[in-house]
């Protein structure tokens, strides 16, 4: 079968124009445990836009997107506990058949049937982030992942985007009490309503900030996507005491180093490694299904900062720019209709 989708075959920046174009990709054929999903709706982030100008390897034909929402179409075996025309939620690697295509084999191991209301852009924004949100509270850190089971203070440093918003939410269900850092261009409203208690700049000294605002201490920092300096900054304000963990895009060697303070998840391996582990694969339909779970107890909120309609090129690339350009669109949703 084929499937059209957006796609590029070199990496690119903004500066150099829109490098997207339609292709027709030829879909692998199913195994017993895999779906062909047609997609309804994806979620573009900074991780796209991060990916798409660093991705590294020989020129193919490169679709971006970690999952979304689909409609199942057809089914590797009978015994796949799902049916033809479910709607669900789906992680999956990137690379060839990424997200950014009219259908998808997925894995059904890990997806998740969609409840009828819950809507599929809110689903699709939700997808990965809510995933590497997740794995940095619940298994980096350790919280215990139930309602006011934990106690502390979380920093999270760059956290205006998708993984922020989302372990923003999931910080403060857990128990804590949560400083956001943002730049001052993005909206303080915006952070609040996900539950932060008190929002500093990111553009000044961390330490600095924090004094300002009398926080004596952090117990957790979480940083995502920021420099090595940021996080040396934190480093001097927590001392030896609390956690920290750094959440990188690409594999770099400017990524900072883990040690015994500090954890370091790269997105981009992480779903690769989720993707090919029976355990992994399992995790994160069971983490998926919380997150079903938290959006009917009204635990969690949505994230959409804007949502689009159409998979053309035109569309997909000025969705990845208004993400660059406009810090208050950090995750945007796009419906294929």
């Amino acid at each position: 079968m084929i499937s059209e989708a957006i796609a590029f075959q070199k990496k690119f920046s903004l500066a150099e124009g829109n490098q997207f174009e339609q292709y027709q990709i030829l879909m692998p054929k199913l195994n017993e445990r895999d779906l062909l999903v047609k997609t309804v709706a994806i979620s573009i982030t900074q991780i796209d836009t991060i990916l798409r100008e660093k991705i590294k390897g020989p020129n193919r034909t490169y679709v971006l997107g970690f999952g979304g929402v689909g409609v199942i179409t057809r089914k590797g075996s009978e015994d796949i506990p799902f049916s033809i025309g479910d709607r669900i939620l789906y992680v999956n690697k990137v690379g060839k058949y990424g997200s950014y295509s009219d259908f998808q084999v997925i894995d059904s191991r890990s997806a998740v049937k969609l409840p009828e209301d819950f809507s599929s852009e809110d689903g699709a924004a939700f997808s990965y982030c809510f995933l590497l949100a997740y794995h940095a509270l619940f298994d980096k850190f350790n919280l215990i992942s139930e309602k006011n089971k934990n106690q502390g203070k979380m920093l999270i440093v760059n956290s205006s985007g998708g993984v922020g918003s989302i372990a923003i939410q999931l910080a403060k269900w857990a128990g804590l009490e949560v400083i956001a850092a943002i730049n001052e261009s993005n909206s303080k409203i915006w952070i609040e309503k996900m539950g932060a208690k008190i929002v500093i700049n990111q553009q000044n000294n961390l330490s600095s900030e924090l004094r300002k605002v009398e926080v004596d201490h952090v117990d957790y920092a979480l940083h995502i996507n920021t420099d090595n300096n940021k996080i040396k900054q934190t480093f001097d304000y927590m001392g030896d005491k609390g956690d920290l963990v750094a959440v990188t895009v690409t594999k770099d060697k400017k990524n900072p180093k883990p040690d015994a303070q500090l954890k370091v998840i790269n997105a981009e391996e992480y779903f690769d490694e989720s993707a090919k582990e029976v355990e992994k694969i399992s995790e994160n339909q069971k983490h998926l299904q919380f997150l079903l779970d938290l959006w009917a107890q009204e635990e969690i909120q949505s994230i959409i900062t804007a949502q689009v309609s159409e998979f053309t090129p035109k569309v997909i690339f000025g969705a990845h720019k208004l993400i660059e350009t406009n810090p208050n669109f950090r995750h945007i949703v796009v419906s294929n209709k």
